[in-house]
């Protein structure tokens, strides 16, 4: 569990390293989308991740307000990805339907973009939104309708 943990926090620590880059995808027909996303570049080489984006939100910060609601404080709290005013919030040990993982908000709300995201690590540090992950659909239905049932007090929205 250590070496897991070690491994999601040296990729936490490369994400605040990595360039921006925003991932509005124009015209999806859905309200959230899996994209590729830069976590880092170390020499000649280019770390990606897949990472779950909701659209149709009320607020970037809608991924860690549905955490905290469900799951009350965060495990940590690391530099936003894509702006500095929306930091990156971990849950660690997060238990949905029977298995543990590490979940990872951030989001961006700006000119550019709106989405709040996820990233989703299981126990041995997979990355459950790669297609095949056997938890992907589980994962996105679940969060899916969490978030379209979000009505979490504006204390949590300030508290963010």
């Amino acid at each position: 569990m250590r070496v897991l943990l070690f491994a999601i926090l040296s990729v936490m620590s490369l994400i605040q390293c990595s360039s921006t880059q925003n991932h509005l995808i124009p015209g999806h027909d859905r309200g959230y989308d899996v994209v590729m996303i830069e976590l880092a570049v170390e020499a000649s080489d280019t770390i990606y991740s897949e990472e779950l984006q909701f659209y149709n939100i009320d607020a970037a910060i809608d991924a860690p307000a549905l955490m905290y609601m469900e799951y009350g404080n965060w495990n940590k709290k690391v530099n936003g990805k894509y702006q500095d005013n929306i930091p990156r919030y971990v849950w660690e040990n997060i238990i949905i339907k029977s298995k543990r993982y590490t979940i990872v908000t951030d989001g961006a709300e700006n000119g550019e973009a709106f989405f709040t995201a996820f990233m989703i690590f299981d126990q041995e540090g997979n990355n459950c939104m790669k297609k095949e992950h056997l938890d992907r659909s589980k994962l996105i239905s679940y969060l899916e309708n969490k978030l379209k049932s979000l009505d979490a007090p504006d204390e949590v929205y300030r508290m963010l």
